[in-house]
């Protein structure tokens, strides 16, 4: 009786320890995938994407857009990416206070957490350039906001800076 009894509880010994190492990769996976998630921080690729695909569903708000990161994105302008159309310029920094400094001097340009627009001088009427700005806006609020760690954004932050504003620090 007692070889059995060994040869049971040796089943069961390894039969938890099978399920413990099971229970381990599982939880492991769940915890790399997580971290992974967290520690890349959100991703600007789709809103670069999102821009680019805007000459697709309304041509005439980002006609003939194209990547002009090596030429827009330089040390004076610290942009991440920039993407240019006949109508304007889209650009993604690393911070607020970089976005905010790169649009302030320009004539036409726009700032909004760390992305700027520069509008091209007449290409669009008042209302279409509200719309692009809704539609870039939009998709950043949507998709980039949702994985920021910076909060909530505020639904009545201003595109435009203030007169009686200045960039953040």
């Amino acid at each position: 009786m007692t070889a059995r009894g060994s040869w049971w509880s040796q089943l069961l010994e390894g039969a938890a320890i099978a399920v413990a190492v099971v229970v381990l990769v599982y939880v492991g996976s769940v915890g790399i995938i997580i971290a992974t998630y967290y520690t890349a921080g959100p991703s600007d690729d789709g809103l670069a994407e999102w821009v680019a695909e805007l000459e697709t569903l309304d041509p005439e708000l980002m006609p003939h857009t194209r990547d002009t990161t090596t030429q827009t994105c330089t040390e004076d302008l610290p942009c991440r990416w920039a993407l240019t159309s006949d109508t304007a310029v889209v650009m993604m920094f690393n911070d607020n206070p970089a976005a905010c400094h790169a649009a302030d001097p320009l004539p036409d340009a726009y700032w909004r957490d760390q992305v700027a627009v520069r509008l091209t001088p007449g290409a669009l009427t008042q209302e279409q350039q509200d719309d692009l700005l809704i539609h870039i806006d939009t998709y950043y609020k949507r998709y980039y906001w949702r994985t920021s760690e910076q909060g909530t954004p505020d639904p009545l932050d201003p595109w435009a800076l203030e007169e009686d504003q200045s960039c953040p620090s």
